[in-house]
């Protein structure tokens, strides 16, 4: 059927509607190319990365300007919901050093006593900073969700909403349920204190510091959570002192539980070969970081990289290679320098694994068209679709 037909089926609106839709099917912003790319590193685990095509929006593309973009890499399925578990240190050794700039704001006083306990600056002060400080730094979104462990030789799961009962996790990250204009996940961890936790329940745990305990808390925690991708962020300044942990480990490797590990202090575990923090992180993906002033860990947290992934380079047009930001799930962004923003753009992303593997995802974009529907003045019923290629198309209605 030819329009002239069509002009006589449709009513007037209708074939107005369908005219701008053939139009921006014809005059497309930009061309499908490999995105996003997925490969197999050299373990036989899905590696992908995409870029997010938002960016082909015609109000943000103008030549000779930079251009932000942004996209995501992970070892398994991009958008899966990501669950989120923080594991606290509380032990007495916790309560030093203290004194420390755990906030960093390059002083000492009283912001550091991040608990309000009485003690400035001290290592929990510094976990608790560190949580907060990487809990902020990740993109919120309905499918996401975040928990909370303390443990020393017992552990106890936080009660994350202010809500009758208990509820493991809360979603999203950043979510304020009781609308205090406090993030619900930092007003539990500030409630933190030496072998104990004050919000939205209460309850405290024995001294010691057993790793096995908050395996088992971990597995027990993420049974509650929705389907998805579970990862952990597991802090001591300790080592482990009770017995073999091997099982609870072996139920979080079958469950797919990732636990990132962290070694505070000078007295850590560290993450050498035999380390115990080194064991969990290897063995369930994870990544093992050694952080010696506690202080640091504010920085060190949120700049975590995500499982078996080194880095994401893009090079756009002209740009030559430009080096992204990485956040722990898996989130990159880059700016593209204005000289490099000329159309048709061509951008590639590149991810690389820790084992070598490369994974390329790319989009085209091709010479952004305005597109607007205008009333001209005493023109009766006729409106007009004006592109900035000076093309008018009468829409009767």
């Amino acid at each position: 059927m030819n329009i002239l037909n069509l002009h006589r089926c449709l009513s007037r609106r209708s074939l107005g509607i369908l005219t701008a839709i053939i139009l921006l099917t014809f005059f497309s912003l930009s061309a499908y190319a490999d995105n996003p790319g997925t490969g197999t590193t050299g373990n036989g685990q899905t590696l992908t990365i995409e870029i997010d095509e938002s960016i082909r929006g015609a109000s943000i593309l103008q030549a000779g300007e930079p251009l932000s973009l942004v996209g995501t890499t992970k070892i398994g399925t991009i958008g899966e919901r990501t669950n989120i578990l923080y594991v606290v240190d509380v032990s007495l050794s916790t309560e030093e050093p203290a004194d420390q700039d755990c906030d960093g704001n390059g002083a000492i006083d009283g912001s550091d006593n991040i608990n309000g306990d009485g003690t400035t600056g001290d290592t929990l002060d510094c976990e608790i900073s560190g949580i907060i400080a990487l809990n902020e730094s990740l993109p919120s979104s309905a499918d996401s969700s975040v928990g909370l462990v303390l443990f020393a030789r017992t552990a106890l799961i936080a009660d994350m909403n202010p809500a009758e009962g208990q509820q493991r996790f809360t979603s999203p990250f950043n979510t304020d349920k009781n609308s205090n204009q406090q993030v619900d996940l930092s007003e539990v961890a500030r409630s933190l204190d030496q072998h104990r936790i004050n919000l939205f329940d209460s309850g405290s745990v024995r001294g010691g510091t057993y790793f096995d305990a908050a395996i088992t808390a971990i597995n027990k925690a993420f049974e509650s959570a929705e389907p998805g991708t579970n990862i952990v962020f597991f802090l001591s300044d300790g080592d482990h002192n009770g017995g073999d942990f091997s099982v609870p480990l072996a139920e979080a490797v079958s469950s797919g539980i990732i636990i990132n590990t962290y070694s505070i202090g000078e007295n850590g575990t560290g993450c050498g070969d035999d380390a115990n923090l080194n064991r969990i992180a290897t063995e369930t993906g994870g990544a093992c970081t050694e952080v010696l002033e506690p202080s640091q860990l504010r920085e060190e947290l949120p700049g975590t990289s995500p499982q078996n992934i080194e880095r994401v380079d893009v090079v756009a047009g002209s740009s030559g290679l430009l080096t992204t930001t990485l956040d722990a799930l898996g989130n990159w962004a880059v700016e593209i320098p204005e000289d490099a923003v000329a159309f048709p753009l061509s951008i590639v992303a590149t991810v690389y694994a820790d084992d070598g593997t490369e994974v390329n995802a790319d989009i085209l974009i091709e010479v952004p068209m305005a597109l607007d529907v205008i009333s001209e003045p005493n023109s009766g019923s006729d409106q007009q679709l004006e592109m900035n290629s000076k093309f008018y198309l009468p829409l009767f209605q």
